[in-house]
């Protein structure tokens, strides 16, 4: 409401000038009559320049164009801006400068500029493209602009070069326990924004926040999670942030000193590609086991550089153990599949060959729910799947898609679940392709997927690579090996084919 009010009252402060300035432009010599008009988008009452970029109008969020301090001009015979009427596509010729674009966004600029008018402003006023924020500019209508928070928010964010996203908003109910900012790439200086905010006594039910698929650094969660630690926080989410060494070492902290970490609080923490290192996630780990084993419910590792050095199985074995309610736990997007060299001439088992054995041994307390997407994992780690699918412990989905298991042992493995895995309900997701005949491009040729099958309902979609025999190509060599290779020059794949 206040800035319509101030739009009106600079609109009718506008329209006597036009009157007067008009006058004037006819008189102006054709040089000067190419300067080209800078107008802010229409507003929602359809009329062009009902937001205008000028001094004097209202201070709307967003960079002023170069020309906005400048005395516009327009082109001889054209009428005033207040009196085009509503940009209509295909203007009549003569009424709008041939450059002038329409953007459905009413938040950004429409510009209309030369090249001599841009240097002109440059050069007189200091103002270039690579202007980040400008001070609010004050009204010369004579108005002062209200003291009203709404308006205050809006004055900050333009100071700061920020969207004007409100934060009421994203949440249900201002009071509400959580607060959802996720997928907004949000970062740097909206953080201290925020923090500022999360301080406040209308955020001290906060339980729940969710950053995740945002442009955090290490330095943005440390500030935001410094405002959190005076809050029975349960569930923390900061996911596709890629937070590094000093984001690791500030949840950490956030775990050991706060109310929700040191309180026992925490149920959820989803660190999902944060690459915060393998050393600082065990850090986490042990943080989680010492304050919250009790209460933690689930956690997400996926993506965070673990090999299973220092210890590795040792730490994820020790937490899992510990944690008694632990539901859920993400280790995808990890190397935990590869066979690390050791400090003698034996080379240890991968650590997730040891995790999935330890789990089939019913040892995994009250974990239901394990992802292993993407580890490298071969067909060392089947045995240990299958003990999974037929031990007794209370793991009831594991997912291992995109490994590198041979079809033999992956037929297994799909006995193993069609045998014994259906009368428990266990859900085995097995989605791949055969490592042996991906191609540089990552495209399986002479290959195709199968229909997808379940077992009991209950069987993720399971794809089975086979063989398609293809004709060799014209001019091609023969074929040799399994799968064919390629024989002579512009020689054509075969099928499995003696050379």
């Amino acid at each position: 409401e206040d800035i319509k009010a101030l739009n009106k009252a600079g609109e009718r402060e506008r329209e006597k000038k036009e009157k007067i300035k008009k006058e004037k432009e006819m008189k102006l010599s054709p040089s000067l009559r190419k300067r080209s008009i800078i107008q802010f988008g229409g507003g929602k009452d359809g009329r062009r320049g009902s937001v205008s970029g000028r001094r004097g109008s209202v201070g709307l969020v967003g960079r002023a164009s170069p020309s906005s301090r400048s005395p516009t001009k327009s082109p001889e015979g054209a009428p005033s801006p207040s009196e085009r009427g509503s940009p209509s596509p295909g203007p009549e010729e003569g009424r709008l400068p041939r450059n002038l674009k329409y953007p459905g966004d009413p938040f950004k600029p429409i510009v209309a500029i030369n090249q001599e008018q841009y240097d002109y402003d440059e050069k007189r006023f200091g103002i270039g493209k690579d202007v980040k924020s400008l001070a609010p500019l004050p009204l010369e209508t004579g108005n002062e602009r209200p003291n009203t928070a709404s308006f205050n928010y809006l004055q900050a964010c333009n100071q700061g070069n920020m969207a004007p996203w409100n934060l009421v908003t994203k949440c249900e109910d201002p009071l509400s326990p959580t607060l959802n900012l996720q997928g907004l790439t949000i970062g740097g200086s909206y953080c201290s924004s925020l923090s500022l905010g999360l301080k406040s006594s209308s955020m001290e039910f906060l339980e729940n926040i969710n950053l995740s698929d945002n442009n955090l650094t290490g330095d943005d969660v440390a500030e935001v999670l410094a405002s959190l630690y005076d809050k029975p926080i349960r569930t923390v989410s900061l996911g596709k942030n890629v937070l590094g060494a000093v984001g690791g070492r500030a949840v950490v902290e956030f775990l050991e000193n706060s109310e929700g970490g040191r309180g026992g609080h925490i149920e959820r923490l989803d660190l999902g590609g944060c690459k915060v290192g393998e050393g600082l996630t065990y850090k986490i780990m042990k943080a989680l086991l010492v304050n919250n084993a009790k209460g933690v419910k689930g956690v997400s590792f996926a993506g965070n550089g673990l090999k299973g050095g220092r210890g590795g199985l040792e730490e994820i074995v020790s937490f899992v153990k510990g944690c008694k309610v632990l539901e859920e736990m993400d280790l995808s997007w990890n190397s935990l599949g590869i066979h690390t060299k050791g400090k003698g001439e034996v080379t240890p088992p991968p650590v997730a060959k040891g995790l999935l054995e330890f789990l089939g041994g019913g040892g995994g307390g009250n974990l239901k729910v394990l992802l292993l997407n993407w580890n490298s994992m071969d067909d060392s780690c089947v045995d240990g799947v299958i003990k999974c699918v037929t031990g007794g412990g209370e793991l009831r989905r594991l997912e291992i898609n995109n490994n590198k298991f041979t079809d033999r042992r992956v037929e297994d493995m799909k006995s193993a679940v069609e045998k014994e895995g259906g009368g428990r309900g266990f859900v085995l997701g097995c989605k791949m392709q055969s490592p042996d005949r991906v191609e540089k491009d990552d495209i399986v040729k002479g290959w195709e997927r199968k229909e997808s099958i379940k077992h009991y309902l209950n069987i993720l979609p399971y794809f089975q690579v086979d063989v398609v025999e293809e004709e060799g190509k014209k001019g091609g060599g023969k074929g040799g090996g399994k799968g064919g290779g390629k024989g002579g020059k512009g020689g054509g794949g075969g099928a499995e084919a003696e050379g």
